[in-house]
């Protein structure tokens, strides 16, 4: 059951972030009735989202996925629910969930489950950066993950609280209940930040940076996929966007793009060495847009053309010690320990 409301809660559009509400997505997800507007309300600035989600799942397997977004998700069950959760791909043990449970996801796992019955919860959808923006005002640093120890789901008497609070003043509308169902929102907000907050974006002079396995996994996915992109390597590291261009910065010395670039170059070299292997096929190999791009790129590092390297290493002319490890420091703009290698 917590699986679902986590799903739930943390479904999200596999392409740009949808205008669309919270709910409506999650409904979709699971090709089930989208939730009345009158049962949905949005808090701005900052999207905070608060519904009444009743889902009576038409799919046979896990729902759809809704895309990556930095966002956290709380669920609290209104009746009990059978389930299976897979996160980031890998299937976790859960527990059938309880009436009056609350779980938290964070989207950026790529939640999914298979709901086996109907279930029905109350949803606060809490984007990362509102979440932050309410920390800062109350001097407390900048959050990038929620306590990693909790089980799927638990007893969480505030949660329940400010459930049974919503889900009576979204079913008895009064001119006033929009002021209402905002304080509901904040109140969840601070608890979540108050409670469960662990792991921060450090905010002193001291530079925050990847931890080890962070920074051997990033550099592992680049090395694999020379088009990943940022916001992937962020979630494989469970952390913000944001977070890991400073973090990894911190830590190497050199941007995420600066570091795939020398990757791009890296294995681009190995294919020069094949001259039946055409600049232009090799460009897109490796993850460049067009052949221009990648010559700018090669010669930036190399000092020479893609081709004139070819002919230089094919013939055994090309230039050995100093010269081109130079050129790699001066590209990447620190010492040699930064270059990557394949």
């Amino acid at each position: 059951m917590r699986s679902e409301a986590f799903r739930m809660s943390t479904q999200y559009p596999p392409k740009v972030l949808s205008r669309r509400s919270p709910a409506s997505l999650i409904a979709e997800s699971f090709e089930a009735p989208e939730p009345p507007p009158h049962l949905q309300h949005i808090q701005r600035p900052g999207e905070l989202t608060l519904s009444e989600i009743l889902l009576e799942p038409r799919r046979t397997g896990p729902n759809q996925s809704l895309g990556y977004q930095e966002s956290f998700h709380v669920a609290v069950l209104l009746r009990g629910v059978d389930h299976e959760l897979w996160l980031n791909g890998r299937s976790v043990p859960v527990e059938p969930g309880l009436s009056g449970e609350t779980y938290i996801i964070d989207q950026r796992q790529d939640p999914r489950a298979l709901v086996h019955g109907p279930s029905h919860f109350i949803h606060f959808s809490l984007p990362l950066t509102a979440l932050n923006r309410a920390a800062s005002e109350i001097d407390k640093a900048s959050i990038s993950e929620l306590r990693s120890d909790l089980p799927r789901g638990w007893n969480d008497p505030v949660m329940r609280g400010l459930a049974e609070g919503a889900r009576a003043a979204l079913s008895g509308r009064h001119p006033l209940s929009g002021l209402l169902l905002d304080g509901l929102l904040s109140g969840a907000c601070a608890h979540i930040i108050g409670r469960y907050s662990e792991r921060t974006v450090q905010t002193s002079a001291s530079p925050t940076r990847l931890a080890p396995w962070q920074e051997r996994r990033a550099k592992e996915m680049m090395n694999a996929n020379l088009d990943v992109s940022l916001a992937e390597l962020a979630r494989e590291c469970r952390i913000s966007s944001a977070h890991f261009g400073r973090a990894f910065r911190n830590t190497t010395g050199v941007s995420p793009h600066q570091w795939l670039i020398s990757c791009r170059i890296n294995r681009a070299e190995q294919l020069l060495l094949d001259p039946e292997i055409s600049l232009a096929e090799i460009a897109l190999a490796c993850g460049f847009g067009n052949q221009s791009h990648f010559s700018i790129a090669f010669k930036a590092r190399n000092r020479v053309s893609p081709g004139r390297w070819r002919r230089e290493h094919l013939s055994g002319e090309a230039p050995v010690g100093p010269l081109l490890l130079d050129s790699r420091i001066d590209y990447l703009g620190r010492s040699s320990g930064a270059v990557p290698t394949l």
